[in-house]
């Protein structure tokens, strides 16, 4: 393409299409997995399209690729609901080629033993460093591989402090800087490596051991399961860009369906309601109109995502609870 305006029109274009797609082929997915109406469809469909909207279009506007790494995404998680571990592997791969920030999930899929996944995620992640050399030369892909993580070296921590970051190990060492003995610290940086890395750890462990039961029982697990370790990818990495949510369109789908499934429902939409009052209104381009909320360092998205978290929790636990009331009516019939 010789012309940059045309270049610009068509990465675009791919943007919104990739986007597009990838929103419509996971509601589709749960359409079939849950068989939804056509009222629950839309409505999945449209909170899950304006839940991500801020985000795709902060990717439109600065030709980021987090599109594709929401579809590389939602095309792991149903492989993995297939258990083709070996296809998940390969995906996992290309996902670390985009965003490289999901790489710690890999210690996830280890306390679960997925062994054949991992396997296949580094050989596919092999193949794709060293894939150059087959133009290049090995020398020249090496030296290549080396300047990358030069550049991330001095990139990463660089940007650890930007009051753009949405990360909560960002916002907790900014919160505590407040304190003397905490102010004085000049390495920043390496408390919120550390604080990264504590939180992730226990995100993991707590995951893993809420979710290891009734796995087989209970098809809406895997979702739940999976929501939480994307969720916790993002705000608890130490860099997390607004960009990087537009992938929360499996935790945003899953929410919805839990709560048009709950008996009680206005506790839940309520919390929905402060995911996307945090999200589009504060912290925005909206509030330079208030002096004090210039440049704040607030993380904002990543609490709205918090809001988000418990309304998914609410909602699978009344969920859950409904259908065994139901089941619980059904079962003496039966016997009678």
């Amino acid at each position: 393409i010789s012309s940059p305006h045309t270049a610009l029109f068509v990465w675009s274009a791919l943007i919104i299409f990739v986007f597009l797609f990838t929103l419509l082929l996971f509601v589709r997915h749960m359409q079939k997995t849950f068989g939804l109406n056509n009222t629950q469809k839309c409505v999945i469909l449209w909170v899950a399209f304006f839940g991500t909207l801020r985000y795709f279009l902060t990717i439109v506007g600065q030709g980021q690729t987090d599109a594709f790494a929401a579809l590389l995404l939602v095309l792991f998680f149903l492989n993995y609901l297939k258990k083709r571990y070996l296809l998940c592997g390969i995906l996992f791969a290309v996902l670390l080629q985009f965003k490289l920030f999901f790489l710690p999930l890999l210690v996830y899929f280890f306390m679960k033993k997925e062994f054949k996944l991992i396997l296949s995620s580094v050989l596919a992640a092999l193949f794709l460093a060293l894939s150059p050399a087959i133009i290049l030369g090995l020398p020249k892909t090496l030296f290549l591989t080396k300047s990358w993580f030069e550049i991330l070296n001095m990139s990463v921590p660089s940007q650890l402090l930007n009051f753009k970051n949405q990360s909560i190990p960002y916002g907790l060492f900014i919160l505590l800087s407040k304190i003397s003995i905490i102010k004085n610290i000049s390495c920043a940086q390496s408390v919120i490596y550390v604080t990264s890395t504590a939180l992730s750890l226990l995100s993991y462990i707590g995951i893993f051991l809420a979710m290891g039961r009734d796995q087989k029982s209970n098809k809406e697990i895997p979702y739940l399961e999976f929501s939480l370790l994307l969720i916790a990818s993002l705000i608890f990495s130490p860099i997390s860009w607004e960009a990087y949510y537009v992938s929360l369109i499996i935790p945003l789908g899953i929410t919805v369906w839990f709560i048009l499934n709950a008996q009680s429902k206005k506790l839940l939409w309520t919390l929905v309601a402060f995911y996307f009052l945090l999200v589009w209104s504060i912290g925005t381009d909206f509030t330079k109109v208030f002096v004090f909320l210039k440049n704040t360092r607030f993380i904002n998205i990543s609490i709205g995502t918090v809001f988000l978290v418990a309304a998914m929790l609410l909602a699978f636990g009344k969920h859950s609870n409904s259908n065994e009331k139901i089941s619980g009516k059904v079962q003496p019939q039966n016997q009678i």
